[in-house]
């Protein structure tokens, strides 16, 4: 894996040093025996967020982030052990050292924790019903509208997003997109989300 700070990967005892995984070098295919050695492996545990398909399923063992996860850190000798929560309550989590890591997470939460290079890219949009008619030209639009986005977004989607919705009174982050998408649809608000 490639860290922008390279940290010590020296194992102490119980525990795996803490540092944020935010993204992982593609492992490739493994072949059988990589597999018959899944049991021997050292257990990373890993906040990875509520399900969002396809990026981590229902099951919490399966998905992009998931599987790009799994086998990166299967290349290096360790086992990834999924948690799903909140993005907010992980990072707590981490803070706290009851996490070894955390997928889907960038460097604008700040902290001195290492992140590894980008292996997911995700375009955050604003999305509105047509028939509402709304026309959003710039980020300082939201501060019109009702808006609700994925956790942590006024930390991740950099100082203009902040600044917009830091005195909005109508700003909610929410943990799950399932809740944006129910919110958009019945008229509650607008939602800002991420695709890969």
């Amino acid at each position: 894996m490639l860290f922008h700070h390279t940290p010590q990967l020296r194992a102490r005892p119980g525990k795996w040093p803490l540092f944020v995984i935010l993204a992982f070098a593609c492992a490739g295919a493994r072949g059988e025996t990589a597999r018959a050695q899944d049991a021997r492996l050292q257990e990373v545990y890993v906040g990875m967020g509520l399900p969002k398909p396809p990026y981590i399923m229902e099951s919490g063992t399966a998905g992009l982030d998931y599987d790009i996860a799994k086998q990166a850190l299967a290349a290096g000798g360790y086992k990834l052990v999924g948690q799903m929560l909140p993005q907010t309550r992980a990072l707590a989590m981490l803070r706290a050292g009851q996490l070894d890591g955390m997928l889907s997470t960038t460097e604008g939460i700040g902290g001195q924790d290492y992140f590894t290079d980008a292996y997911i890219v995700y375009q955050n949009v604003a999305t509105t019903l047509t028939s509402r008619n709304l026309k959003l030209r710039q980020i300082e639009d939201l501060s019109n509208y009702s808006v609700a986005a994925f956790q942590n977004a006024s930390m991740v989607l950099g100082e203009r997003f902040s600044l917009v919705v830091s005195g909005h009174s109508d700003y909610r982050e929410l943990p799950s997109q399932i809740t944006q998408n129910k919110l958009l649809f019945t008229g509650g608000s607008m939602w800002w989300s991420e695709t890969a």
